[in-house]
C-alpha cells in the first residue's frame, strides 16, 4: 500500500513516508531500506557474519495495526544466512515494546520462493513503531540475511 501510494520504495528520500534504522548502517545493496524495495531482485539487507539482525520502522505521525508480515530471503545458495529465529515487537513512544509475535526454528528455504507469510492470531494495538529481532547465528563466513519485509493489517494516516 506505502510503496503504490508513494510510487517508490516508503523509505528512499523518493517515497519519504516511512524511517527505518538497523543496528548495521550498511549502503548500497545491503542497506536496510532494501527490504522494501519489492521490485527489486537483487538489493537485500544483510548483515556480517556472527551478527545479530535488527531493524526498527517508524511510521513517523502515522501508525499500523499489524494482522500479518511477510519476509522474503534469497536461497542459501547466494552466500547468506536465512532468518530462523525472530521476534516482532510494536510500540507507541520507541521505549516501551508489546511482543506482536516470536517464531523459531523456521527454515524460509522450504517455502515457495523462499517467501513466507505469518499471520497473527490476534488484533495488535495501533504502533508507531515495528521492530524485527534476531539473534546472532554462529557462522564465521556468512551474515544474516532479508531481501523483502512486508506488513499487512490497517495503516492509520496522520
Amino acid at each position: 500500500y506505502l510503496a503504490k501510494k508513494c510510487k517508490a520504495n516508503p523509505s528512499s528520500p523518493k517515497g519519504d513516508l516511512i524511517d527505518v534504522k538497523s543496528t548495521h548502517p550498511i549502503k548500497g545493496s545491503y542497506a536496510v531500506n532494501n527490504i522494501f524495495d519489492f521490485a527489486s531482485h537483487r538489493s537485500s539487507f544483510k548483515t556480517e557474519a556472527n551478527s545479530a539482525m535488527s531493524f526498527t520502522i517508524d511510521f513517523r505521525d502515522s501508525r499500523v495495526q499489524v494482522d500479518a508480515y511477510t519476509i522474503k530471503c534469497f536461497p542459501q545458495s547466494q552466500g547468506s544466512l536465512q532468518p530462523t529465529n525472530w521476534k516482532i515487537s510494536g510500540s507507541t513512544n520507541g521505549e516501551n515494546w508489546d511482543l506482536i509475535d516470536e517464531q523459531r526454528n523456521i527454515i524460509l528455504e522450504q517455502c515457495p520462493d523462499t517467501t513466507k507469510t505469518f499471520v497473527l492470531l490476534k488484533k495488535t494495538n495501533k504502533y508507531k513503531f515495528v521492530k524485527f529481532d534476531h539473534p546472532p547465528i554462529k557462522n564465521d563466513k556468512f551474515g544474516l540475511c532479508v531481501s523483502a519485509f512486508e506488513l499487512f493489517g490497517v495503516f492509520y494516516e496522520k
